[in-house]
């Protein structure tokens, strides 16, 4: 009940008013966790919770507040043991900070967390897979609030003609980098082609950034036949957008995106404010509102 109330304020953007029900809500939900046990459900709520008071303190500008929130989640996720909930914390909290122009504070805050994990998880595996995922983020952390550069390696772009990326400020540009063999990617599709054809107009520009992997449908390719493969799958998919075809990795490890899909959010000023890897539900839904929010700054 408190849950649902917070979000029915949050969706109305009254933040001070949700507060207090989010606080609620996530005290309830951590009381049941330790009471019934780790199970993945128990988390998930945990972390719904944890983000609805984070997000209305957030929303509030309660900077202050907003850290503690995530640093209590970081505190649960230790004390209960949990590797997926505490990278989840961590994470949050590094790129809120560089979001809030504290990209030093962040930036420390990663070393500190890395340095921290052996003392907060005793298990070697949680360990490790905290230390892993956070050290695949740090070269995102680096570049995020910072100037985004041209794509370089591209040896074709259709059905437009080339453009640099340092020529759309004013635009809100989203490099979506996959592939045709890459699952995760087909999950995005959808979603890509709908903001795409809905928010263009309200200055989106929409790149999707893939590469010669020598193969067509399965089978082995040249880049001739390659290229006569990918521009069927773009319509055979509805990819409405510009499709770009890159000769090497030069970009994509420039920008991180080495793991499909990575999708990078450019500002209207040309600032790098959102890299994240992979798809789902919650991270289709955090990347259209974080599309929302730089199409409003002008």
């Amino acid at each position: 009940m408190e849950s649902e109330i917070a979000k029915a304020y949050l969706a109305g953007k009254q933040f001070t008013a949700a507060a207090p029900h989010a606080e609620q809500a996530y005290r309830l939900t951590k009381v049941m966790l330790f009471e019934k046990g780790s199970d993945s459900g128990s988390f998930d709520e945990v972390i719904d919770t944890g983000l609805l008071l984070f997000e209305s303190h957030g929303g509030a500008g309660e900077i202050k507040e907003a850290d503690s929130a995530l640093e209590d989640l970081r505190k649960t996720a230790a004390l209960s043991g949990s590797p997926r909930l505490y990278f989840f914390a961590a994470d949050k909290l590094i790129t809120y900070r560089i979001e809030t122009g504290r990209k030093p504070s962040a930036l420390e805050s990663y070393s500190a967390i890395l340095s921290q994990v052996p003392r907060d998880l005793p298990e070697k595996a949680a360990q490790a897979d905290v230390v892993q995922r956070l050290k695949k983020r740090e070269k995102h952390y680096k570049l995020l609030g910072e100037t985004a550069f041209d794509l370089e390696g591209i040896d074709k772009w259709f059905p437009g003609s080339p453009t640099l990326i340092s020529s759309l400020r004013g635009k809100v540009v989203l490099l979506d980098f996959w592939a045709t063999w890459c699952g995760p990617c087909f999950d995005a599709f959808p979603h890509l082609a709908e903001w795409n054809r809905d928010l263009a107009s309200d200055g989106l520009v929409v790149l999707g950034v893939t590469r010669y992997y020598g193969q067509a449908d399965g089978l082995p390719a040249g880049p001739a036949d390659e290229l006569l493969f990918l521009k069927r799958f773009r319509e055979k998919e509805g990819l409405m957008y510009e499709i770009l075809v890159a000769a090497d990795q030069r970009s994509q490890i420039r920008y991180g995106a080495t793991a499909l899909p990575t999708a990078i959010l450019i500002d209207r000023k040309g600032i790098i404010r959102y890299i994240e890897p992979g798809t789902s539900t919650s991270r289709i839904a955090e990347m259209h509102a974080m599309i929302l929010k730089l199409l409003a700054e002008k």
